[in-house]
């Protein structure tokens, strides 16, 4: 398995990547250096300690077994509502609560584990994330699209990695944004303080940029379309924040919790983009019951 990155740090090559990659412990990731899978701007890099010197392209190779190589199937695990199929490909609607691809802390209740188990027809079988393009948050409903075989894999990571993918998202804020629509461009980078969470910074960063229109106001919060222009980790919801007005019940970045069964009110509700056969293709998903449920309560209290 092939991951690119790009940094714009001046650290340690093992340190950026044990930030990078969450799979993988830094001792795993040193081994992988020590053997000559990753490399810097073209130029195969073998010293853990190697120091990156602002923008650099890297190339990370897995080619090491780990304790997830060999996915189990989640036998009990419920498939996720299809959408639509096609001989390459597939498109789910993944609930709040599901973890997509198997980490240090859940290596058997994931997409990934499910997917397993309901078809042989997957991308990048050997993988720790079989079929899997991209990802979105636990925590966070929506539109996934899973890959049939390998042509069709690295075809959508490239028109992901080259933002040609336009993807729609729906949320509920706790708070008040103060205009009605606007573009954000916020650098994100790791909270220096909490290597979990993602922090609107100038050093260590990427830029992220968002454009959001708010649908609906109420007295205390925002229903809000959101589309974005890079896929950073975690970047709606930080960039909510940034406004003052995080996404509803987010349990990182949000004001408070009420409902910790379900998650934070976001939801990938459109994805289109350019098919394999050179058609472009539009692929659409309806709030889930809680964000109608939570939107009714709240238009109930404006109207009382």
């Amino acid at each position: 398995m092939e991951i690119k990155f790009n940094s714009t740090s001046k650290e340690r090559l093992d340190q950026f990547l044990a930030k990078e990659i969450e799979d993988l412990s830094r001792e795993k990731i040193k081994q992988h250096i020590k053997m000559g899978h990753v490399s810097v701007n073209g130029e195969s890099i073998t010293k853990p300690g190697y120091i990156l010197q602002g923008e650099a392209d890297i190339i990370f190779k897995n080619q090491i077994k780990t304790q997830h190589d060999n996915l189990l199937p989640w036998e009990n695990g419920e498939m996720p509502k299809i959408i639509f199929e096609n001989e390459n490909y597939f498109v789910i609607e993944k609930p709040s609560g599901l973890v997509v691809h198997p980490g240090s802390n859940n290596t058997k209740f994931t997409l990934a584990n499910i997917l397993i188990g309901k078809t042989d027809q997957l991308s990048m079988k050997d993988t720790i994330r079989p079929g899997i393009i991209h990802r979105l948050d636990k925590n966070t409903s929506g539109l996934l699209i899973i890959a049939k075989n390998d042509v069709f894999h690295n075809y959508m990571a490239k028109q992901f990695e080259e933002g040609k993918v336009k993807k729609l998202y729906r949320l509920i804020t706790d708070g008040k944004y103060k205009n009605s629509k606007g573009i954000i461009k916020v650098p994100i980078g790791r909270d220096p303080f909490n290597r979990k969470k993602m922090s609107p910074q100038m050093q260590n960063s990427k830029m992220a940029i968002s454009k959001f229109r708010v649908i609906e106001s109420f007295p205390k919060n925002e229903y809000v379309e959101y589309s974005i222009m890079t896929g950073r980790t975690h970047q709606i919801r930080v960039h909510s924040k940034f406004l003052n007005a995080p996404v509803l019940n987010d349990p990182e970045y949000g004001n408070k919790v009420f409902d910790p069964g379900y998650g934070q009110f976001l939801h990938s509700i459109e994805l289109s983009f350019i098919d394999i056969d050179g058609k472009e293709v539009t692929y659409k998903s309806d709030i889930p019951k809680e964000f109608k449920e939570k939107l009714k309560e709240l238009r109930d209290v404006k109207h009382s």
